[in-house]
This record gives C-alpha cells, sequence and structure tokens, in this order.
C-alpha cells in the first residue's frame, strides 16, 4: 500500500468525521430544547397514573413536534429580522458609497471644466491716469478656472459712420489658466475726465460666458466702481452687483444699468482715432 494513498485515505476519513461531527452538533444545538420539553411533558403526564409505551410516544411525540415548530417559526423570525437588519445596513453602506462617488465624481468633472467658479474684473482705481487702468480678472470660485478670454468695450466711444457701421474701441485679452483665488491683470484704457465711464467686459473660458458690467464715477474728486455680473444663457442669472452708496440712484433707489447712446460721426470721412476697433 502506497503511503501517499494511506495518507488521502486518512485524510477523508477525518473530514467525514468533521462533516458528521458539525452535523450532530447543529441536530443537538436545534431539538435541545424540545428533547427536553417533550421528555419533561410525558414525566408530568406520567406521574401518578400508568399509562402504556403508546401512550408515552404519543405524549412525547406530540410536544416534541410541537416545540420544535415553535422553536423553528421563533429561530426563523430572529434569523429574518437578523437579515433585514443586514439587508438594511447593506443598503445604508452602498447609498453612502454610490453619494461618496457621485461626490467624488462631481468635483473631479468641476475640476476639469471650472464648475461654478466665475471671475470678475476690477479696476486698480489708485494708478496715476497717465499709467492707464490696470485691470484685475480674479477668479472667485472654489474651482480653477482654463482658457479665460476678456473682451472689454469702451462704450463712450461708439460711433455710427456714415455707412451705418458702429465702431467701438475694444481690446481681446488672452488670460489663460486662473487657478482658485488667484489674479490675472491686464493693462488697457486711461482714466478720462468724464463724469462717468462705462465698460463692458465679456469673459469666456471653458465652463461659460459672464458679461460684466462696470461703472466708473467721478464724485468729489474720487474714482468708485459699480459692477455687475450676469451668467450668460437661456435665462440671464445676475451673479454679483456691488453699487457703492453714492452712486446716483432713481426715486425707486436703483441704479440705471443703460449703455449710453452711440454718437455719429462728426463730418464725412474722419476716422475714429482708436488703436483697436470693432466693427458691427
Amino acid at each position: 500500500m502506497s503511503p501517499m494513498w494511506s495518507v488521502s485515505k486518512m485524510k477523508g476519513r477525518v473530514s467525514i468525521m468533521s462533516k458528521w461531527k458539525r452535523t450532530a452538533k447543529q441536530l443537538c444545538k436545534e431539538f435541545w430544547l424540545p428533547l427536553i420539553v417533550a421528555t419533561g411533558w410525558v414525566a408530568y403526564n406520567w406521574v401518578g397514573q400508568t399509562f402504556s409505551i403508546k401512550e408515552a410516544i404519543t405524549h412525547f411525540s406530540g410536544s416534541f413536534f410541537f416545540v420544535s415548530y415553535m422553536t423553528g417559526q421563533f429561530f426563523r423570525v430572529r434569523k429574518q429580522a437578523g437579515m433585514e437588519a443586514s439587508v438594511a445596513s447593506l443598503q445604508q453602506r452602498l447609498e453612502k458609497m454610490i453619494n461618496d462617488f457621485q461626490e467624488k465624481s462631481l468635483w473631479t468633472i468641476n475640476h476639469i471644466t471650472g464648475g461654478d467658479s466665475y471671475c470678475y474684473a476690477e479696476p486698480q482705481l489708485s494708478r496715476q491716469s497717465y499709467l492707464g487702468i490696470r485691470w484685475d480678472v480674479k477668479n472667485s470660485g472654489a474651482f480653477p478656472m482654463y482658457n479665460v478670454t476678456a473682451k472689454i468695450d469702451d462704450l463712450d466711444s461708439r460711433i455710427y459712420l456714415p455707412s451705418g457701421q458702429l465702431f467701438t474701441r475694444s481690446e481681446v485679452m488672452t488670460l489663460g489658466d486662473i487657478p482658485c483665488d488667484a489674479t490675472r491683470f491686464f493693462d488697457w484704457h486711461h482714466f478720462g475726465g468724464e463724469d462717468m465711464q462705462h465698460f463692458t467686459i465679456t469673459l469666456d473660458s471653458r465652463n461659460g460666458r459672464i458679461i460684466q458690467d462696470i461703472r466708473i464715477k467721478l464724485i468729489d474728486g474720487k474714482r468708485s466702481v459699480a459692477l455687475r455680473l450676469t451668467k450668460d444663457g437661456e435665462i440671464p442669472t445676475v451673479l454679483k452687483e456691488v453699487i457703492p452708496e453714492n452712486f446716483p440712484r432713481d426715486v425707486s433707489g436703483n441704479f440705471d444699468w443703460s449703455e449710453p447712446e452711440p454718437r455719429s460721426l462728426p463730418f464725412t470721412g474722419w476716422v475714429p482715432p482708436f488703436d483697436h476697433q470693432s466693427k458691427s
């Protein structure tokens, strides 16, 4: 007889014995209570009386199966309740995992596209007039902005030519990517002697377009700026509006954001002395 075959045979016997041992243990676990109750019931009915083995078996079997059924139902209900609790716990964990996945996916998408972040421009009012206006373009959101360009129009410079064309002094600035809480700047135009200067800045980026209205007003020898940011879309949405208290308002307390009317060309043959012009 081969030693390997003997070892294999021994392992098979040990496995069978282990299975029978587990089966016996499970039977004792499930039927010890019906066995005790049925035995006690037979003893209770036998005390002080004489009856046959047939009656004893009848009493034993009836009580044994009744108690077995009741304990089986009890364990089934308890197991079902445990399974329901486990399923509820699993469902909660799955919902949490799904919510976490959705949040992380949304964060990733927003980080790639810019999310709901937006930029806006502010002129530095402290610079000397001969240095020109420095415009600070700031990222006010929680996500980076990508491929940012700014088109600024001087609304006070708009002039109609005899041909009906409208010329506007404007400039397009390529600002690139702007990280969170970062600022890009560009120089354009000068502070004039007008009571109020009107500008419109169109900020385009990967996540959409912002149209910004800017009014710079000279009050008591000092300049103040009002700005309004509108998210472009089917339904334009005002994101931000800043109006100093000393700016003029109508009787209802509202500031007039209307644009100045374009002027007409003074005479035929005259060309607006602008370095950069847009024609429409």
